[in-house]
């Protein structure tokens, strides 16, 4: 028997890429609707672009899912808040917050 997210929203961050792209990927896959959060900054931490975020919000609808793209900072409160309460909104109660970290140098 497998796990079986549907009905339930996962709000997954860091998910441009590497694991996170990859919990989001899953968890879509079992039903889940995601928020794909990713602040998209380089490495230093400067900058940001919702592009990786969005392609992978674009792979989960191509493969049946549904997904919505959100670019917030983790690190402010009130994005946060506004993330939950967008991915509520857009797509239903949340069930599953993922946490990725990035690590800058």
């Amino acid at each position: 028997m497998g796990l079986d997210f549907k009905g339930r929203v996962a709000i997954v961050t860091g998910a441009g890429g590497g694991l996170g792209k990859q919990h989001a990927l899953l968890l879509a896959s079992r039903g889940a609707k995601v928020v794909v959060n990713d602040l998209g900054a380089d490495v230093h931490g400067d900058g940001g672009s919702v592009s990786a975020a969005q392609a992978v919000v674009d792979e989960i609808r191509a493969a049946g899912g549904e997904a919505i793209v959100n670019g917030a900072s983790v690190t402010d409160f009130e994005a946060v808040q506004k993330n939950g309460a967008a991915g509520c909104g857009h797509l239903g109660p949340r069930g599953h917050l993922g946490q990725q970290r990035g690590h800058f140098a």
